[in-house]
């Protein structure tokens, strides 16, 4: 009778391990879902992130272009430099007179090189003739002028447009 009790011990030990089994291998594989699961949307959030800070930078960097062609258009308008073989001010005159915008020669854009990705253009535009109120100025009020200028980074999508206001004195007014 002992041999019979160990028997029947036995057996139904060994049908709650193999229910047990098979319990094991289902919470497994859920908590492995879980786990891929997770780390999917990791991935991708790290991703997006990445490609959001990529993005920033390249827009960063298309506002310091644009914004440093201004200034160094204005300083070779400030110095009376040449532009496409006539001197600045001549340029600016021209403008004026017959108030169409004038767009700058790539020939003549002063920050570009071979490897920048960005394309430019820089438009100059007779704004109005009066009070300069403060600034960009050269010697007082007279002629004011609108500098635009435009970095864009091919069918990107990313683009920097910045303006900036110059006043001249007016030849014509006899200030000095």
């Amino acid at each position: 009778m002992n041999k019979l009790t160990v028997k029947n011990k036995h057996s139904s030990y060994q049908a709650r391990n193999k229910a047990q089994g098979g319990a094991v291998l289902v919470v497994s594989l859920v908590m492995l879902t879980i786990l891929t699961i997770i780390a999917l949307g990791t991935i991708t959030d790290t991703s997006l992130q990445t490609n959001m800070a990529r993005n920033s930078q390249i827009s960063l960097s298309a506002f310091n272009i644009t914004q440093s062609e201004l200034r160094t258009q204005f300083k070779a308008s400030k110095n009376n430099n040449l532009m496409n073989g006539i001197p600045y001010l001549q340029t600016l005159a021209n403008v004026q007179q017959t108030e169409t915008p004038f767009t700058i020669p790539q020939a003549d854009l002063l920050t570009t090189s071979t490897d920048n990705p960005f394309s430019q253009d820089v438009v100059i535009r007779f704004a109005r003739s009066g009070n300069c109120g403060g600034g960009n100025q050269i010697d007082g009020s007279g002629l004011i002028f609108e500098m635009d200028s435009t970095s864009k980074l091919g069918n990107s999508g990313i683009n920097s447009d910045q303006s900036l206001g110059i006043c001249y004195p007016d030849p014509n007014s006899g200030a000095k």
